[in-house]
């Protein structure tokens, strides 16, 4: 949203363009379904529940709707920002896994041992040993892929941190950078410009009516 002061004891707070749904349920569906179905505008209007004979005609005749457009621009940036923000929660959990140290789960604990002697006698003796460190932190608790009860205690099981380092690594692009290649995948974009960027320069596939697949086929 906009913000601008009228005078010193006023804001006025204009909403962004497209921010608002639609009123109109129909033209509200057809801009959701324009970035579901990747940009294909026919496509778009059947899903929306258009007229499958006239669903070409009507997607073209939304693009050039202003409000319609405004708020397919609109969607499409809240899309680039929701990539963004599954991409920083996927990179902090995987860092976390990656970046595990066994020491910062345990802690030493002084027990009471009870020992037995031939002549009927016992000792209770206060004896110091490693442990698990009870109540731990919510975010430490992502790491751990298991907790197995053992007689003596626990065996604690660790997800992979070499899988996390190589799911680090395709994230940022990393994999596909050393081999000389450029990364299509938005998940693998750094800013929510370069997802747009993306988005925007989808290209649209080449449709086939059943006549045309069917003459297709027959010469083939």
């Amino acid at each position: 949203m906009a913000a601008t002061a009228q005078n010193s004891m006023e804001l006025i707070v204009t909403p962004k363009a497209g921010s608002k749904p639609l009123k109109a349920e129909r033209r509200e569906l057809f801009c959701h379904q324009y970035l579901l179905c990747k940009f294909i505008g026919s496509e778009a209007a059947r899903a929306a529940g258009y007229s499958k004979k006239t669903a070409r005609t009507q997607a073209s005749k939304l693009l050039t709707q202003t409000d319609i457009r405004e708020r397919i621009e609109y969607l499409k940036n809240q899309m680039a920002m929701r990539i963004m923000l599954k991409k920083d929660r996927m990179l902090r959990e995987l860092s976390d896994i990656a970046t595990v140290n066994i020491f910062d789960f345990l802690e030493i604990k002084e027990i009471e041992r009870i020992i037995f002697r031939k002549d009927g006698t016992k000792e209770v003796l206060n004896v110091e040993t490693v442990g698990l460190i009870e109540d731990l932190p919510h975010e430490m608790l992502g790491v751990i892929a298991s907790v197995v009860p053992t007689q003596y205690g626990y065996t604690v099981k660790f997800h992979d941190k070499l899988k996390a380092h190589e799911l680090i690594a395709k994230i940022k692009g990393w994999v596909n950078a050393d081999l000389g290649g450029g990364s299509s995948d938005p998940e693998e974009f750094q800013s929510p410009e370069e997802v747009l960027g993306y988005l925007k320069n989808l290209p649209e596939p080449v449709k086939m009516d059943k006549q045309t697949k069917e003459a297709s086929n027959d010469k083939g």
